[in-house]
C-alpha cells in the first residue's frame, strides 16, 4: 500500500478492518450456536445413558441441564451440569454417617460387593423385584456396575468441539477467499 494518497490508505485499511470484523461475528456466531447445540446434545445423551431406577420419583437423570458460563469477555463457555443434589452431595446413610461419595459417582464408576444391615431397626425393608415388601435382616449388595456415561459423553463433546472448529476454520477461510 506504499504510495498510495492517504485517503486511499485510509480506506483500504477501513475494508480490511470491517471485513476482519465480519470475519469474527461469523466465527463468534457459529461457535456460540455450535456450542450450544454440542451441550444440548450431551445433555440428551447423558438422560438416556444415566440408569434410571424402577418406580416413581425423581430420577438422577432428570437432572442434567446445560447452562452458559460467564467466563470473562470473548470467552464462549456452556457447561453441563447436574442439578440434582444427589449428583454433588455425599449420601446420607441410614445410621446418620455421611460417605465420602455421590450417587453420581456411584452410577459413573460402580461399587464393590457389600453388605447391608438394618442400623435403626430389627429389619431392612425395601420393595423386592416383583413389587412385594421384603423385609431382611441382612442383604449381600452384588455392587453396582460403572455406567461411565460422564466419561463417555465427554470423549464425544471433545469430538464434537473439534469438528466445530473445523468447520468454522473452513467456513472462514471460504469468506476470506470468496468462495462464500
Amino acid at each position: 500500500m506504499a504510495g498510495l494518497p492517504p485517503s486511499e490508505f485510509a480506506a483500504r485499511l477501513t475494508r480490511i478492518r470491517d471485513g476482519l470484523a465480519g470475519l469474527a461475528r461469523t466465527a463468534a456466531d457459529g461457535v456460540l450456536d455450535g456450542m450450544n447445540e454440542i451441550a444440548e446434545s450431551a445433555v440428551k445423551r447423558l438422560v438416556e445413558r444415566t440408569p434410571r431406577s424402577d418406580g416413581e420419583g425423581p430420577h438422577i437423570g432428570d437432572g442434567w441441564t446445560a447452562r452458559s458460563v460467564n467466563a470473562g469477555p470473548g470467552v464462549v463457555a456452556v457447561e453441563v451440569v447436574n442439578t440434582d443434589p444427589r449428583a454433588t452431595e455425599n449420601l446420607r446413610l441410614a445410621d446418620g454417617s455421611v460417605t465420602d461419595y455421590t450417587l453420581l459417582e456411584i452410577l459413573e464408576y460402580g461399587s464393590k460387593r457389600h453388605d447391608i444391615y438394618p442400623v435403626n431397626a430389627e429389619f431392612l425393608a425395601f420393595m423386592g423385584g416383583g413389587g412385594e415388601m421384603v423385609y431382611t435382616k441382612h442383604v449381600d449388595h452384588p455392587g453396582t456396575r460403572p455406567y461411565a456415561m460422564v466419561g463417555t459423553t465427554a470423549t464425544e463433546v471433545a469430538l464434537d468441539v473439534k469438528r466445530l472448529i473445523d468447520a468454522t476454520r473452513r467456513t472462514l477461510t471460504l469468506k476470506q477467499i470468496g468462495r462464500i
